[in-house]
């Protein structure tokens, strides 16, 4: 029997990282972000931290691994990342039902042939995502609006140069939705609604 997944690609302050984890919850999916995905490359004996130039998690600035998805390095090195990445979350969509966060999954998975797959991007107004970081990131008003544009801007550029498309194109999502057109409740429920009607559950 095939797997079911789910992708949520998201925009910084659109709470699709909440929303990704409560539809998991919800659908009975496994919940799967960039923690489990670097644990399951170290699990493997993979360098991920060496690659990403980071030596210790928890010496790492709170957002950073947020502002550069494959850490600080370039070149070969992130491409090396990249792919134990896609090989681990290929490895992931095709063991167990679940929601994958980030990491291109959208695009990965579309490339790799999977079938039973439903790709959601979740977007907000700027206005939101500003109110957002201040109210639930922790961020002081000042430090708001430059942690929005690195964050997109890094998010945006490593999407685009393993995909080649825009890290708003539709091409590899089946639905976009914003965030701030519901309340977080009906968001989830009306995601869960429509995974629910895709994979015929």
């Amino acid at each position: 029997m095939s797997t079911h997944v789910i992708t949520v690609a998201r925009q910084f302050g659109s709470l699709g990282r909440p929303i990704a984890e409560q539809l998991a919850q919800r659908l009975g999916f496994e919940y799967i972000d960039r923690d489990i995905i670097e644990k399951a490359a170290e699990d493997l004996g993979k360098p991920v931290y060496e690659l990403m130039e980071i030596d210790d998690r928890n010496k790492t600035p709170k957002y950073m691994r947020m502002m550069y998805p494959l850490g600080v390095g370039r070149g070969e090195k992130q491409d090396k990342l990249f792919e134990i990445e896609r090989d681990i979350i290929i490895d992931l969509a095709k063991s167990k039902d679940c929601v994958i966060v980030g990491r291109c999954a959208d695009f990965i998975l579309t490339e790799a042939g999977f079938r039973d797959l439903y790709n959601i991007f979740v977007y907000a107004s700027y206005h939101d995502r500003f109110n957002y970081c201040l109210s639930h990131l922790g961020f002081n008003y000042d430090a708001v609006e430059k942690h929005i544009k690195r964050v997109d801007s890094e998010r945006s550029s490593y999407y685009t140069h393993y995909t080649g498309e825009r890290f708003d194109s539709p091409k590899y999502r089946d639905l976009m939705i914003n965030s701030g057109s519901m309340t977080f409740d009906r968001i989830v429920e009306s995601l869960t609604a429509c995974a629910k009607l895709r994979f015929q559950l």
